[in-house]
Formats: C-alpha cells, sequence, structure tokens
C-alpha cells in the first residue's frame, strides 16, 4: 500500500535548477520531491528540533542547502548527501 503523508505546510519552497526535484517547508522539516514521480527523496531538518524553518537557500549547482529557523539557527545541508554538514547561532 502507499501511503501518503504531509510535505508542504506553506511557506518557501526552492525548485532545483535542473527541475528535478522541489525543497518544501513543512514545519520544522524540508522534504525533497521528485518532481517526475511525487516520491519523497530525502527529508533535512532545521538545526533545532521542532524549531520552525522559516527560510531555504539552494546553491545553484544544487549541492547545497541552508536553512534558517525561527529560533535563529542556521544550518547547512548536502542535499546529494542527505544530511546536516554544520549549523550556527
Amino acid at each position: 500500500a502507499h501511503r501518503i503523508s504531509q510535505v508542504f505546510t506553506g511557506g518557501v519552497v526552492a525548485i532545483s535548477s535542473d527541475d528535478t526535484f522541489v525543497l518544501c517547508q513543512c514545519n520544522d522539516k524540508v522534504h525533497m520531491i521528485d518532481i517526475a514521480s511525487g516520491e519523497t527523496l530525502g527529508t533535512f531538518t532545521s538545526a533545532a528540533e521542532e524549531d520552525p524553518v522559516q527560510c531555504i537557500a539552494l546553491s545553484s549547482n544544487n549541492e547545497d542547502l541552508v536553512i534558517s529557523s525561527k529560533g535563529l539557527m542556521m544550518k547547512l545541508c548536502s542535499v546529494s548527501g542527505k544530511k546536516g554538514l554544520k549549523q550556527w547561532k
């Protein structure tokens, strides 16, 4: 059975420069969604647990994602590695 879950709660989105995926804000997470299939390719969290995402920025080469949160934290993530690299307050 295919399960459908919430992937967007309003707010910011970023589309990859090659139009293959979209990054969608969903509370304290950012979901990476394949545009063609609608499949969730990965999920990134804000720097602090349950700290709502305020802004996201995707690099032009689709490799780096910066997430800023309401608690004034920033997190740098590797899109291809689907993991956090650094965070700042």
